[in-house]
C-alpha cells in the first residue's frame, strides 16, 4: 500500500488519479477525421475483403490507420513453435510512434500448419498438351498449346507461415492501438488475415421456438456464402487470375458452371488453386 507521506511533494497524491491529457472533443474530432479518410481509402479499393456483407481491414489498411497518427508496426521477434504434430511460427510486433520511438502497443500472433489454407495445397505444372505425363491427369488450365496439370498436394513452405505470422502480428499491434478509430468509421475491428472466409453472422434464435429435426435437405452441402464469394474474388484479382481461367477451373476441377454453385466445403480448395495459378510461360 502506498504511503502518501513518502510521495514526492512536487508530484503529490493527485498524480495517482487518472487524468485526461487532451479534451475528449478534440480527440474525437481528430479520430472522426481519420475515420473519414480511412473510409475514402477503403471505398476506393477495387476489391476490399467482404465477409457476410461486412468489410474487413487487411494488414495494409491497419498500417494506413496507424500512419494517420504517425505510427507504424515493426516485427520484434519471430520464432518457430511446435504443438504436438502442429508446427508453425509465432511473431511479436510493436506499434511505434515514429516521432518519439515510443511503443504504443504490442501484440503476438501465430500461423500454424493445422489451418486449412496453411497446411497443404495443390501443386501444378505447365507442360505440353502432348506430354505423356499429362495423360489421365486433371487439367486445370490451357494456354498456347500447353496445359497446367495437377501433380498432387504439397506442404505450404515454412517461410510463408513465418511471413503470415509477422503480418498478423503487425496488423494486430496496429489494431490494439487504433481499432476504436476503425469502429468509428463503421467497420468491424477484426483483421482480414485472421478470417477464414467461412464466418457466419450470429443470429439470435426466437425465444421458445421449437427446434426442427434435421432432414436430408438440411444435410446437403451448403452453397458458398456471399462473404466467401467476395473472398474468392478478392484473391482471384490479387493473383491476376482471369475470369475465363476461373470458369475453366470451376468446370474441370469442380464440375460446376458458376462460382455461386460451389459447395462451401470446397472454398479452401478453390483458393488454394488460385494461389498456385500462374500464367503460362511465353511461347
Amino acid at each position: 500500500m502506498i504511503d502518501e507521506n513518502q510521495l514526492d511533494p512536487v508530484v503529490g497524491a493527485s498524480s495517482l488519479a487518472l487524468t485526461m491529457h487532451r479534451k475528449p472533443a478534440e480527440v474525437l474530432r481528430e479520430a472522426r477525421e481519420a475515420a473519414l479518410a480511412l473510409k475514402e481509402v477503403l471505398d476506393a479499393k477495387p476489391d476490399p475483403v467482404k465477409i457476410n456483407g461486412e468489410v474487413y481491414l487487411e494488414a495494409e489498411d491497419w498500417a494506413t490507420v496507424a500512419a494517420f497518427f504517425n505510427c507504424a508496426a515493426k516485427t520484434r521477434a519471430t520464432q518457430p513453435v511446435q504443438f504436438g504434430n502442429v508446427a508453425g511460427f509465432e511473431a511479436s510486433a510493436d506499434c511505434v510512434n515514429l516521432a518519439t520511438g515510443q511503443v504504443v502497443s504490442s501484440a503476438e500472433s501465430m500461423c500454424l500448419n493445422d489451418e486449412e489454407r496453411w497446411s497443404s495445397r495443390p501443386r501444378y505444372e505447365w507442360m505440353e498438351a502432348s506430354d505423356e505425363r499429362a495423360k489421365g491427369k486433371r487439367i486445370n488450365r490451357k494456354g498456347g498449346g500447353r496445359v497446367q496439370v495437377f501433380m498432387g498436394d504439397e506442404q505450404v513452405p515454412l517461410f510463408q507461415l513465418r511471413s503470415m505470422a509477422q503480418t498478423r502480428a503487425c496488423a494486430r499491434a496496429n489494431k490494439q492501438a487504433f481499432s476504436w478509430v476503425v469502429v468509428l468509421a463503421g467497420y468491424k475491428p477484426s483483421i482480414a488475415e485472421e478470417m477464414t472466409g467461412t464466418e457466419h453472422p450470429r443470429e439470435r434464435e426466437p425465444v421458445d421456438s421449437p427446434r426442427r429435426r434435421s432432414t436430408a435437405k438440411d444435410e446437403a452441402p451448403k452453397k458458398i456464402t456471399e462473404g466467401a464469394i467476395a473472398l474468392v474474388k478478392h484473391r482471384q484479382h490479387a493473383k491476376g487470375v482471369s475470369d475465363l481461367d476461373l470458369v475453366n477451373c470451376l468446370g474441370t476441377v469442380f464440375g460446376i458452371e458458376a462460382l455461386e454453385e460451389l459447395p462451401m466445403d470446397k472454398v479452401n480448395d478453390l483458393i488454394a488453386w488460385i494461389d498456385q495459378a500462374t500464367p503460362p510461360p511465353a511461347a
